[in-house]
């Protein structure tokens, strides 16, 4: 029995080599490496384990009428043993964009055997600096993602109109010096589409030596390419190898990196954008010059994107601060996706509260009166910082200016002001004269400090001299202190005549009678030359 066992795994054994020497390949690849999108051309490892001619053939790309084109090969292998073949291939009339895989299909062929073989060649990916070696050594590191305004979380996922900082690292690892460092970034989606692209300032690295370089964007556009992708944020630093002693003095050097980065763009989500306060945005740099003041009207602005692909109905908006009472609604109705819609109201400020910073929050809620919620359970509330000083706790004056004398370019001009206090307590005021200074010379001011009892008025004197070329429509601000403390402000507009205006008026308004003096005048000349002629006579 167990020889017969034996025999039988003999025979099976037996049966099973002659299938595997039957569906074994004569021709094999045995090296198969990554193709260059810049070069011209890999060997490729073959085995054979029979003679004969072999034919490689690899199969053309072909994208939007480009293509890359391979040179066939024909060669003859001896029997059991490995070959190189070296194969030629031209990439000039083909675009490799950035991020995308490219591969194509090698077959070899035998011609006595008709034995075939295929595998896949893939192309390496194509680099941020395409076909620039980095022969000086460059060494570049997104070292931190930072999103310093919005929903995302830094470098793990954005949202739409992110404020994203981004922070790099430039080396140079090399023993050259390397100027002219130029920093390129550009975000992608990661089907290959661009969004946005940005270059920064230049500027030089010695050898041994390091920069750090520190930029911001906000994801605003094309925000519905996002709607199935994520973003790809490719940074490259370039720059020229300035070194006698280096063998590649003059050539361009380039290193690269990128991030992928998850973005959330299909949420039932509103998120509002571009948020001003009497036309200042608060991301401004000059928006804490422009308080508010206490009874000051004020009109708030923004837009509201709707960053998903589902329309969103009856959208509402309310502002609210418990402080100063304000719960306000704002009906913003129907935005349908990836759209947006303007929103804007006006509110008037109390007059009778602290100076000091306030919170306006500004909520969104869908048409179940519910507040807009993104996957990450992040509510569509959003916090409005402004702060209230002047005219605080008290009645704000009233300021009138009136024009004493004519306005005219290159001349002196008379500017009277009445200030009434209409409160109930006496105020200390200054007087201070501001934005005139590329139109005018301020000559004077009547009285500058002075005391208003409840009820009283002033009235003072400001005196200009126009510049030349000065005409035309001019601003001036009357500003009152109290405590050195500005509690009011009032803009003046003057409108200032031209000189030679000024002239043309006075002939138009008074040809006759000028006409009437040149006819004298001729007449009085006509006379005296008469008279000079008979006395010579």
């Amino acid at each position: 029995m167990k020889q017969k066992t034996i025999g039988l795994l003999c025979a099976s054994i037996l049966v099973a080599v002659i299938f595997l020497s039957f569906g074994a390949a004569a021709i094999t690849f045995t090296s198969v490496p990554n193709a260059g999108p810049y070069e011209t051309s890999f060997d490729l490892g073959i085995s054979s384990n029979v003679t004969e001619d072999v034919l490689i053939e690899i199969t053309t790309i072909t994208d939007n009428g480009e293509s890359v084109v391979f040179a066939s090969q024909t060669m003859t292998m001896t029997a059991s043993t490995s070959s190189t073949a070296t194969m030629i291939y031209n990439t000039n009339n083909f675009n490799f964009e950035l991020g995308q895989i490219y591969s194509t299909t090698i077959t070899t062929t035998g011609q006595t055997s008709g034995d075939i073989d295929t595998t896949t060649l893939s192309f390496e990916e194509v680099t941020f600096c395409e076909d620039c070696e980095n022969q000086g050594n460059l060494d570049l590191r997104v070292e931190d993602i930072t999103v310093v305004n919005g929903f995302g979380d830094d470098d793990d996922y954005w949202y739409a109109f992110d404020e994203i900082e981004v922070e790099l690292e430039i080396e140079n690892s090399g023993n050259w010096d390397i100027d002219n460092i130029e920093i390129e970034w550009a975000l992608y989606t990661t089907n290959g589409k661009k969004i946005m692209d940005d270059t920064l300032n230049d500027f030089n690295l010695k050898d041994g030596k390091d920069e750090k370089i520190i930029f911001t964007f906000i994801l605003d556009e094309d925000i519905d390419e996002f709607e199935s992708e994520d973003a790809v944020l490719y940074i490259k630093a370039k720059g020229e190898i300035d070194d006698n002693d280096s063998p590649f003095d003059g050539n361009d050097t380039c290193d690269s990196d990128k991030k992928e980065v998850e973005v959330y763009g299909d949420d039932d989500f509103i998120i509002l954008e571009n948020i001003k306060i009497n036309g200042v945005g608060l991301i401004d740099s000059s928006f804490n010059e422009y308080p508010l003041r206490c009874g000051q009207e004020v009109t708030i602005t923004a837009k509201a994107w709707n960053i998903g692909a589902n329309d969103q109905e009856d959208v509402e908006l309310y502002l609210y601060n418990q402080e100063l009472g304000f719960n306000e609604k704002l009906i913003v109705g129907d935005i349908d996706g990836y759209e947006d819609q303007e929103i804007s109201f006006t509110i008037i400020l109390p007059k009778e509260v602290d100076e000091k910073w306030y919170n306006f929050q500004l909520n969104v809620y869908d048409e179940d009166l519910d507040l807009f919620e993104n996957s990450k359970d992040d509510e569509s509330t959003f916090d409005v910082y402004a702060k209230l000083e002047g005219a605080c706790g008290y009645t704000e004056p009233i300021i009138k200016a009136e024009l004493l004398t004519e306005a005219v370019e290159n001349s002196e001009m008379k500017i009277k002001v009445n200030i009434q206090n209409i409160g109930s307590k006496t105020m200390d005021y200054s007087l201070n004269v501001a934005r005139f200074a590329d139109w005018a010379e301020l000559v004077d001011v009547s009285e500058r400090n002075f005391e208003l009892t409840a009820g009283s008025s002033k009235e003072i004197t400001i005196t200009f001299n126009t510049n030349k070329e000065s005409a035309g429509e001019r601003f001036f601000d009357i500003e009152l202190l109290s405590d050195n403390q500005l509690v009011s402000k009032q803009p003046v507009l003057v409108s200032i005549e031209e000189v030679e205006n000024k002239v043309k008026d006075f002939i138009t308004n008074n040809w006759k009678i000028l006409v009437i003096a040149l006819v004298n005048l001729i007449l009085v000349i006509a006379i005296i030359i008469v008279a000079v002629r008979t006395y010579r006579r």
